[in-house]
């Protein structure tokens, strides 16, 4: 019988950072048949230089079938704009993104290592391409202590199977 199992886990606050909820979604109708954590825990973790990493695991029962990993993190942050003269206002800005992607290959034995995979905020200028001042004779800045993790999602992916079909999807913050 296939299944779709949610966990929700909320993060204590560790070292001053507020604590977030993580939700963690397995869906068998987009594995093969059999497949199954062995060894290890399927979390990310929000850390206080607003990075996100998310743990390695040992999946077995997949046969001889890849995988597809992806974690990817929306940030904003407020962007000032200043005049020639000194004047500042806030910039229209976008939401900035910082991912990255990833695959595991079946082994031996049906099973696969799958390895931490982990993202860092973006850099200031990221969110300085983002913002649009009033004209080019402005200067971009971020301003102190304003970039935000909105949320981060995390999937897994099965070859053979839909993009849309991830065996794990992990999100939160």
């Amino acid at each position: 019988m296939k299944s779709l199992v949610l966990i929700t886990a909320t993060m204590m606050p560790i070292l001053g950072f507020v604590g977030a909820e993580i939700n963690v979604a397995v869906d068998s109708n987009c594995a093969p048949s059999g497949a199954h954590l062995q060894t290890g825990t399927l979390n990310c973790q929000c850390q206080p230089n607003h990075s996100v990493s998310c743990n390695g695991f040992q999946l077995c029962g997949v046969g001889k079938t890849n995988a597809a990993l992806s974690l990817s993190g929306t940030y904003t942050a407020t962007v000032q704009c200043t005049n020639p003269g000194g004047n500042v206002v806030e910039a229209h800005s976008n939401p900035t993104t910082s991912s990255k992607s990833g695959s595991a290959a079946s082994t031996k034995n049906g099973c696969m290592v799958v390895s931490p995979l982990a993202i860092s905020q973006p850099s200031d200028a990221d969110f300085e391409a983002q913002a649009t001042c009033p004209n080019g004779k402005w200067s971009k800045s971020v301003e102190s202590n304003t970039v935000a993790l909105s949320g981060f999602t995390y999937t897994f992916t099965f070859a053979g199977f839909p993009s849309t079909c991830p065996y794990i999807t992990i999100t939160g913050c």
